[in-house]
């Protein structure tokens, strides 16, 4: 663990805040889960989650004790015995309702362990490669791999409504900071995911789609064709 903080000197990109970040925003949206499932028409869980605790229901009654006779339950039986204690009691109250949302619980730390155990498989494996490239190719390896699509500079073949701009600039050295290959993005992702959702999708989601799709093709920095003889 060690290696991982180190190696990221931004606090919220050490192992121990990105993990509590990361707790925090499932408990989060565990809670508001719980708060919209009983305040709205449209529920916040997922129907698959219905399925499984009604598998565990299952497993619990002497008449059944098999999750296989809940319809379309294809899954281990391990599943509907984690998600015993979702079923433990019957009643609505309070406390039945907060103990419903135990397997939520196991599969928000399952998350968590998972991320976990992600991160020492890439920092066993694609760190020590990323470093022995860093070290044979400097800064040039971190530009051309990972930051190259940020300043990208695209003016051969391009249609996007960039191109001009983007060939003129392309001829001289910038003598700014501010440079439009850098935030020629953010027009992109306003409309997308910003502007168009809140104007147009509570009236017609189906045109908001199209226009976020429209948007965010039209704005892309870089709409070129590939054209062999």
């Amino acid at each position: 663990m060690s290696l991982i903080s180190g190696l990221y000197p931004s606090a919220l990109l050490r192992t121990t805040p990105l993990f509590l970040s990361a707790a925090f925003l499932r408990a989060t949206l565990l809670l508001y889960g719980l708060w919209q499932d009983a305040n709205t028409p449209v529920k916040y869980t997922d129907i698959d989650y219905l399925v499984f605790t009604d598998a565990a229901r299952f497993t619990l009654s002497p008449a059944s004790g098999t999750p296989y006779d809940r319809e379309t339950y294809r899954y281990t039986p391990l599943l509907a015995w984690l998600l015993l204690p979702s079923v433990a009691v019957s009643s609505n109250n309070a406390a039945a309702v907060a103990l419903f949302a135990f397997g939520k619980v196991i599969f928000a730390v399952a998350d968590l362990l998972a991320g976990w155990f992600l991160l020492q498989v890439f920092f066993a494996t694609f760190m020590a490669l990323n470093i022995t490239m860093y070290a044979l190719y400097g800064y040039p390896f971190v530009l051309h791999t990972y930051l190259h699509h940020i300043t990208r500079v695209d003016h051969r073949h391009n249609f996007s409504v960039y191109n001009t701009l983007l060939y003129l600039t392309s001829a001289e050295p910038s003598t700014t900071t501010f440079r439009i290959e850098s935030v020629a993005f953010i027009p992109q992702l306003l409309l997308s995911t910003l502007l168009i959702p809140i104007a147009v999708a509570k009236r017609d989601l189906a045109t908001s789609m199209m226009a976020q799709t429209f948007a965010f093709v039209t704005f892309n920095k870089v709409c070129t064709s590939q054209v062999r003889p």
